[in-house]
């Protein structure tokens, strides 16, 4: 819940909820990296329409944000990693983050007993890009000069490819309603 709306809701003002917000945050922070992880969370969002990044940290066990780290780089996971202290970082087992360099880095510097996984949207959001470049050069291959031939079957097939197992049918999946006008916009 945003501050305006925790500042609605208790129908006071937006200052009031600000400012027990950065009374008590150290309070729920203490106690939310007191408790057990063993699968650690780590991603970056924005803040500020992309002009601003911080590292959000969250125990995958409880499922509760631990901390949001200004920046997106090695420096800024490694100093919250040696903040919790060796006892806390040794009973980590699992670290997730994206593809990023720099929490790899962090996290063989300071957790590198742990199993390193990439989350499963990168993974999927890199799988799904390199079977449309494939699938672009597929019906591109066309003597130079020659409009390139609209296969349906390799058209659809991203559709089957990226679908989860059990939605698929025997007669194999259909574009989702209304993929073909919008793509054809």
């Amino acid at each position: 819940m945003t501050l305006r709306a925790a500042a609605r809701r208790r129908g006071v003002g937006w200052h009031k909820i600000n400012a027990l917000v950065r009374a008590w945050a150290h309070v729920v922070a203490e106690r939310r990296r007191g408790e057990r992880c063993r699968v650690l969370l780590v991603d970056e969002t924005s803040i500020r329409r992309r002009r601003r990044y911080v590292t959000v940290i969250v125990n995958a066990d409880t499922g509760k944000t631990l901390a949001m780290v200004p920046h997106r780089s090695s420096a800024a996971l490694s100093a919250f990693l040696a903040q919790q202290g060796h006892r806390w970082c040794k009973q980590v087992k699992v670290v997730v983050t994206d593809g990023s360099r720099a929490y790899r880095a962090a996290v063989d510097a300071r957790l590198g007993h742990t199993r390193h996984v990439l989350d499963r949207f990168h993974v999927i959001r890199w799988f799904a890009a390199g079977l449309t470049a494939v699938r672009r050069d597929i019906q591109r291959r066309e003597p130079p000069g020659v409009k390139p031939a609209f296969d349906p079957e390799v058209f659809g097939a991203r559709f089957a490819l990226l679908r989860r197992g059990d939605t698929l049918t025997q007669s194999g999946p259909r574009a989702p309603r209304g993929a073909l006008r919008r793509s054809s916009r």
